[in-house]
């Protein structure tokens, strides 16, 4: 009988294991901050591993991403409608550089302007810009120019690259 228990606790044992890696209570235990802002994204409803591959898991992208950023963010935001009103990059929704205007050393992303897990802006703008809270007087486009903003407008600070 010890032996039959003994069996079942090892091959049962790494499933109970890959259960909890699947459960969102058990991510936030230690990324608990991930969600604490006012906009939370829809499909952390959907649970950590439909974008980042458990610890237990290998992968070649960054934060754990089962797949690139863009790819999965477009698995679900492939109908982006085109924004903005002047022949601008983010007219094209969502942008084609290659590189992020103001972090070249990474590539551009999703993630370069929304904070894919929850954020203080609506859509998950990485950015505050709000008049009265920040330097950017309210001008969503002073976050990145913010040299032509004027009056002295500070560049934003780096994003956490989560």
């Amino acid at each position: 009988m010890k032996k039959i228990i003994f069996i079942l606790f090892l091959v049962l044992g790494p499933l109970y294991g890959a259960q909890a890696q699947d459960d969102n209570e058990w991510c936030a235990y230690c990324h608990a901050t991930k969600l604490q802002k006012k906009y939370t994204h829809g499909s952390i409803s959907k649970k950590c591993t439909f974008c980042h591959v458990s610890h237990n898991a290998t992968t070649e992208n960054p934060a754990r991403l089962s797949k690139k950023i863009n790819d999965l963010c477009l698995s679900c935001h492939d109908d982006m409608p085109s924004q903005g009103s002047i022949d601008h990059f983010t007219d094209e929704h969502p942008p084609s550089l290659e590189k992020d205007p103001l972090h070249p050393e990474k590539e551009f992303s999703c993630a370069s302007c929304h904070n894919p897990h929850s954020a203080n802006m609506e859509k998950l703008f990485r950015y505050n810009y709000r008049e009265g809270e920040t330097p950017y007087k309210g001008l969503m486009c002073a976050v990145c120019h913010w040299d032509l903003a004027g009056g002295g407008t500070p560049p934003p600070p780096p994003p956490p690259w989560e």
